[in-house]
């Protein structure tokens, strides 16, 4: 068996995550340890025939193969091999994969390779990210050939693509933020729930970007002065609530409006309005073996959760460092969008005030749909936790009787349904003295579902 049979058996074979990334961590120290000793004729001979192996396992109708030549490519990358002259050789295989993968981890490893790519490939725009980004959109938009002849695991690649061509390629895609948003909007009202997730990843990176230029006009070099940036950024942010704004009108688009104030109020909020107290590790790190690749590259919390399948909201659940009350350990805070949220029409009233009017409309509609509930109970504390004086004032006690009645209707206690609970504790914790009045209520809600301490010592 030769070396590069050995590589890719260990690949292909392998029954976890771990045993991947060991595997992948393995042919990235030999192609820059001992191949490099072996002079260039047998590097390049070895590079060549890893190559065809690559094109062989993308092939292959096997998750597990096109897994192995995703990880061996990554190697490839992170290894900085000489073979990096001919990035669309390695574009064209995780295409390849993304195309006829159906198999939401094998995509999701096969964009993130993706996006290592793009960063590894700098500025070279035209060579490879701006393909890359124009198919992801095509793919996406309603009225292109190419939306009507994918399916939905081609939807899910492109919105993947796009969200690590953010995070790896930031200024292309900061440039690229008006198609973004005018196609974003639709994705979050998808029928699938794993690719409304991708989508609100994706928002989230596209926020993040636009909070650090507009904060730091130097970052990722964008040649823009600082009042260029903060203009784009108020076009964007203001785009998006206008968007919104008309989606919690409309029956069939309340969910992605929802998701959109959600991802706002987040970036509007500073971190010393979301009250910071320190918190154990909540989800475990089962969840995170794909760590192991930091042997491979600067693997980030976030790209872990994508290749795990993980929700937006668990993204930085890890680590015991001081996080707010919504578990988060920080973001990137976006003065532009709560002054926008705070900004008064003709009548005085303020943008962040009718939002909070838009979703008590929601409740009231009494939606049967768990997704809708489920995402009320996500965005009144993020309403609560922006201002709470006007909170209190406008919606407090509507929103506690809400919340208190979706949590009694939990029929059987335990961890299924947590969020009405959740909800309120992290209202609590945002309003202070405000719910004090409602503690009493908030007793008799719990009280049920405390456990017998006699049962706990058994």
């Amino acid at each position: 068996m030769t070396s590069i049979e050995r590589f890719i058996v260990n690949l292909t074979r392998a029954k976890t995550d771990e045993q991947r990334c060991d595997a992948a961590c393995q042919l990235k120290n030999y192609i820059t340890g001992d191949l490099q000793d072996e002079g260039a004729e047998k590097y390049n001979k070895f590079i060549d025939e890893l190559n065809h192996k690559i094109v062989d396992l993308s092939n292959s109708g096997d998750a597990n193969d096109k897994k192995a030549a995703v990880l061996t490519i990554v190697a490839l990358i992170e290894a900085d091999s000489k073979s990096f002259s001919q990035p669309q050789r390695y574009n064209t295989s995780l295409s390849k994969i993304n195309s006829s993968s159906n198999d939401d981890a094998t995509l999701r490893l096969s964009t993130w390779a993706i996006g290592r790519l793009a960063r590894a490939e700098g500025n070279l725009y035209d060579r490879f990210i701006e393909p890359v980004m124009d198919r992801a959109f095509e793919i996406l938009d309603e009225k292109t050939k190419s939306h009507r002849e994918n399916n939905a695991s081609s939807k899910m690649a492109a919105i993947l693509t796009i969200r690590e061509m953010a995070i790896n390629a930031p200024t292309y895609f900061f440039h690229k933020l008006e198609d973004f948003r005018r196609l974003i909007v639709k994705v979050l009202e998808d029928g699938k729930r794993e690719i409304r997730f991708a989508a609100v990843a994706a928002l989230r990176a596209s926020l993040t970007i636009v909070a650090q230029r507009e904060t730091n006009p130097n970052s990722g070099h964008t040649g823009g002065s600082h009042g260029h940036n903060e203009t784009i950024a108020k076009d964007y942010y203001k785009g998006l609530l206008e968007a919104a704004m008309v989606m919690l009108t409309k029956d069939q688009e309340v969910r992605g409006g929802i998701m959109i104030i959600i991802e706002m109020l987040r970036t509007a909020t500073s971190r010393n309005e979301l009250l910071v107290y320190e918190e154990n590790c909540i989800g475990g790190s089962e969840n995170f073996s794909m760590l192991k690749m930091i042997g491979l590259s600067s693997l980030d919390r976030e790209n872990a959760c994508l290749i795990h399948n993980a929700d937006p909201a668990d993204i930085t659940l890890i680590q015991d460092k001081p996080k707010n009350v919504f578990g988060e350990e920080g973001h990137h805070f976006s003065q532009q969008c709560k002054k926008l949220l705070e900004a008064k029409d003709s009548n005085g009233m303020t943008n962040y005030v009718m939002i909070g009017h838009a979703i008590e409309g929601v409740r009231k509609k009494n939606y049967k749909s768990p997704g809708i509930q489920f995402l009320l109970t996500e965005v009144l504390p993020r309403l609560a936790a922006f201002d709470s004086v006007i909170f209190q004032e406008y919606f407090l006690s509507e929103t506690f009787t809400y919340l208190t009645s979706q949590a009694k209707s939990y029929k059987t206690p335990g961890p299924a349904s947590p969020t009405a609970f959740l909800a309120i504790g992290q209202i609590a914790f945002s309003m202070q003295d405000g719910i004090i009045c409602y503690m009493d209520n908030i007793f008799t809600v719990i009280k049920p579902y405390i456990p017998n301490p006699k049962e706990l010592s058994k």
